[in-house]
This record gives structure tokens, C-alpha cells and sequence, in this order.
């Protein structure tokens, strides 16, 4: 039975939506070491023409030609005027330069069913991973870039680029407001797992929403939803249940 999660929706022409997710299904009893290591390297897809009745769903290998594989996580989706294509991308742990772990590849595709060779997007420096990038057009954002992306990567690292594929520049991260991350479930750990940047309605204010989470042997004791600012920090908890291995995660079975 498929297990999806991590939904993004784009709208690619005037008569027709999509919506992408992560195939993975953490309930099927093979734990998150097979999921990570010998998941599935593909994404779901859905369309649709109004929103509300969609297709059933259907897998795109995107990640298969990237050696030694393991998943394709979390994907995204922007269009890029540079390129008149939609830029997808995703998180796959794989090994290179003898270092096996989370870096961000991105394909281009204009229909969402031909794809084109995964690319390596995003690698931090030595052994750190990243996970969860996201990235919004904002004209006239933080530093005056017209684009803004924000990873987890051991912090909530936020970056600004004027091109998607080209140069991005670091701005900050939200260890200054106390909040770090922590990606894996681990004993006696604390953290939080980026979720979604929203701009505001008006202005250049955007606001980054977090899980924050805390476990206990493996087991979630207090996970939660935290909004915050980037430029200035915002209340507010949303508390709510979940019921898989890893705290924030919904399952459907």
C-alpha cells in the first residue's frame, strides 16, 4: 500500500495542477534505515484540472540514476523563467567522495512526467546533510535577492540568490532565536525540522514555520508546531498527534 508524504502543488500551465510527495510509507515494518538506505528513488504524482477530483497516483523514477540511491525525499517544485522549465527537487542519501549522506538534486521537466537527469543541487561541507530545502520568489526580499530559499542542514539555514540554479549567498539561520535542528529520531534529543516559508500578504515579511519536537528513546513526548518570523520572531503553538516512529511525520496507511 503507498505511503506519501511531504506534498507540494504547482500549477504548470492554465488548465492543469500537480501535486508531488514523497513515496515512502514508514509503516510497512522495515524502519528508517531501509527507508533511507534501499527506499523507493521515486516520487508521486497526482493532476488535476480543478483542484478537486485527481488522478490516481503514479511514480516518476527521478532519483534512480543517482549511485546508490537510497530515497528521494521531501520534494519541491519552482518554475525558472532562466530556463522556461520547472526546477524539481528532492534530498537523496547516497554515497559520494566517500561521504554517504543527504545532499539536494534537482531535475527539469515542463509536463511533470519526462524528467530530466538528476543534478546535484545542494552538498554542505564535510559529513553535514540537508534536508527539507524550500525556496520562494520574493522580489525585493532580505539583501534585495528575488529569491529565498531556507534547508535544514543542522541549522534552519536561510540563503538568497537572484538565479535558482546560480550562486546563493547565506543570510543567517534561526539559531539566534534558540531553535536549531536535529533531522534522525535519537535518544534524549531535542530539535525542529523545517516545514514551509510563507510570505506575508503584503510587505517583504516572510515567515518560517518549524516542527519542533522533543524525544525520548526514540519515542515523541512533546512535538509541536512553531511559527516564526526570519526577520522578527512570532508566537504560537499548534500541538498536534502523531502516531508513526518520528516525531512530525503523519503516516497514511
Amino acid at each position: 500500500m503507498l505511503g506519501d508524504r511531504q506534498d507540494a502543488d504547482r500549477r504548470s500551465s492554465r488548465d492543469k495542477f500537480f501535486l508531488i510527495a514523497t513515496d515512502l510509507r514508514i509503516a510497512n515494518g522495515k524502519g528508517w534505515n531501509v527507508a533511507q538506505h534501499a527506499g523507493s528513488t521515486s516520487l508521486v504524482i497526482w493532476e488535476s484540472t480543478d483542484l478537486v477530483n485527481w488522478s490516481a497516483p503514479r511514480l516518476v523514477d527521478v532519483a534512480g540514476a543517482i549511485p546508490d540511491a537510497g530515497c528521494a525525499w521531501a520534494p519541491e517544485v519552482i518554475w525558472d523563467p532562466a530556463t522556461g522549465q520547472y526546477i524539481v527537487y528532492w534530498a537523496t542519501i547516497s554515497p559520494r567522495n566517500g561521504v554517504d549522506k543527504a545532499r539536494i538534486y534537482y531535475s527539469r521537466t515542463t509536463d511533470f512526467r519526462t524528467f530530466s537527469a538528476p543534478e546535484l543541487y545542494i552538498d554542505r561541507p564535510g559529513t553535514q546533510g540537508i534536508i527539507d530545502t524550500q525556496i520562494l520568489e520574493v522580489e525585493g526580499s532580505v539583501g534585495g535577492y528575488k529569491y529565498v530559499r531556507a534547508s535544514g542542514d543542522g541549522q534552519i539555514t536561510i540563503e538568497g540568490s537572484n538565479s535558482i540554479l546560480g550562486t546563493w549567498t547565506r543570510l543567517g539561520d534561526l539559531s539566534g532565536i534558540g531553535l536549531t535542528c536535529v533531522h534522525h529520531c535519537a535518544a534524549g534529543r531535542a530539535g525542529i525540522i523545517r516545514k514551509s516559508v510563507i510570505p506575508a500578504s503584503s510587505g517583504n515579511l516572510l515567515f518560517q514555520m518549524v516542527r519542533r519536537w522533543v524525544v525520548d528513546q526514540g519515542i515523541p513526548i512533546s512535538p509541536g508546531l512553531r511559527a516564526r518570523g526570519i526577520q522578527l520572531p512570532l508566537g504560537g503553538v499548534i500541538s498536534p498527534v502523531h502516531k508513526d516512529g518520528c516525531p512530525g511525520h503523519p503516516r497514511r496507511s
